[in-house]
């Protein structure tokens, strides 16, 4: 195996040992009056726990990737690696599902093996950080259009529901309920359409034409693109 793989393994291995021990928030609660020390003695060995076993999962996520790798191109010798794997490591320890888990791991692989800009993986790792698995559900089902819509100047478009929407593009555009498959509430679709369209991830393509209504249609956006770059397996 590459000996600069091996220092990574290294270096995560000793993060999972170190975090894994840290009780940051244990002083605090235990100047709360009279109940503090017991619920320090509660937090402490769980949250232990759950900060371990997160660790564990994402460190062996990123050997799986790295062990089947021949060499690598970022300079893990550098601030910038350094800087990088703790901003991944801290979020790692909020992540609650396993999925997000795994998303860092893949943007960190992906990172260590073709060395792109380390602007780019940071914003790649904020991404990851802000959205849940529903964000990820959504924006993967608009890219996933296979064909693009008639008028529309090649744009791949998902409508929200086929069945609520009307004009032209209710008879070209594909659902994204029915995408979805009964996952999601339409209050959390809707809610994770709009977090997207916020964040430049996915464009509301009916507003100010075809005289749709706002939060129909949606097309992805060159962010999306970039970021579903990240998120591919390899």
């Amino acid at each position: 195996m590459n000996k600069n793989i091996e220092k990574i393994g290294s270096i995560v291995d000793k993060a999972v040992e170190k975090y894994s021990t840290l009780d940051v928030f244990r002083a605090g609660v235990q100047l709360i009056p009279y109940i503090g020390g017991p619920i320090d003695t509660i937090l402490s060995g769980r949250a232990s726990r759950i900060q371990f076993e997160r660790f564990e999962q994402f460190a062996y996520e990123l050997r799986m990737r790295l062990e089947v790798v021949e060499a690598i191109s970022a300079d893990v010798q550098g601030d910038e690696f350094a800087d990088f794997v703790l901003t991944v490591l801290e979020n790692v320890w909020r992540a609650r599902t396993a999925e997000k888990r795994r998303s860092f791991a893949v943007v960190v692989s992906k990172q260590i093996i073709t060395a792109r800009s380390w602007d780019d993986a940071d914003m790649a790792v904020r991404l990851v950080a802000e959205l849940e698995s529903i964000h990820i559900d959504v924006l993967l089902a608009v890219l996933s259009v296979s064909h693009a819509v008639a008028d529309t100047n090649g744009m791949k478009i998902v409508a929200f529901d086929i069945e609520s929407a009307d004009g032209l593009l209710a008879n070209f555009s594909q659902s994204l309920k029915a995408k979805m498959d009964g996952r999601y509430s339409d209050v959390a679709l809707r809610l994770a359409c709009s977090e997207l369209v916020a964040r430049g991830l996915l464009h509301d393509a009916g507003v100010g034409k075809w005289n749709a209504q706002a939060m129909k249609f949606f097309v992805t956006t060159d962010l999306a693109v970039w970021f579903s770059e990240w998120l591919a397996e390899d």
